[in-house]
């Protein structure tokens, strides 16, 4: 049970810090920008999907079925396919925007951050899902909190020091994707281990 409430708590944490920054980057910067977290909620679902995909079924694969590999192919082919889906999104982002009937030139910017920092979050979730098969839900935790702190904090400090669209989703896609990368050749060992 409480390896069980570990996992429900990284998972409320993973959910609630994207709503809880929209709504102050809302505050900071133009109030449209709250918009922004319901405009890719569509592809908050692909991101589930592609977790669920290559993240916990390659991960239960692994460990029940006892095929070694499974967790690092699902991994690898989960960012792949994911990558792909996310960039054909981002190239035809007018066409996108234009669906989700709102203004191109509002929404530009952080619509691309949203979309941009959903990848990375599919990547960061499927080493979560790894570490929660390999029974470190703590380490997970460890991880799941810094990556929120990373996220909030270089989002809404760097909209409090600037109002530059561009200069916020740089800096902070920079930190995410840094953060996730050293994470992901620490926890490469995991991979290789199990």
């Amino acid at each position: 049970m409480q390896r069980l409430f570990r996992i429900s708590f990284n998972k409320f944490i993973f959910s609630f810090t994207p709503i809880l920054v929209w709504f102050l980057i809302g505050i900071i910067i133009d109030p449209k920008l709250v918009n922004v977290f319901s405009i890719t909620y569509p592809m908050q679902f692909v991101y589930l999907v592609l977790l669920a995909m290559f993240g916990t079924a390659a991960n239960i694969n692994e460990t029940r079925d006892h095929k070694k590999g499974a967790a690092f192919s699902g991994f690898l082919v989960g960012s792949i396919i994911g990558g792909v889906i996310f960039l054909l999104v981002i190239l035809n982002l007018d066409a996108y925007l234009s669906f989700m009937n709102v203004d191109y030139d509002s929404y530009r910017e952080f619509a691309l951050f949203s979309l941009i920092s959903l990848y990375i979050s599919l990547v960061f979730g499927m080493l979560m899902e790894k570490l929660y098969f390999a029974k470190k839900e703590k380490q997970a935790n460890k991880f799941m909190v810094i990556f929120n702190i990373v996220y909030a904090v270089s989002l809404i400090g760097t909209s409090l020091l600037s109002k530059d669209k561009t200069l916020i989703v740089v800096v902070t896609l920079m930190c995410l994707m840094v953060f996730v990368f050293i994470l992901e050749l620490g926890l490469s060992q995991i991979f290789v281990l199990n």
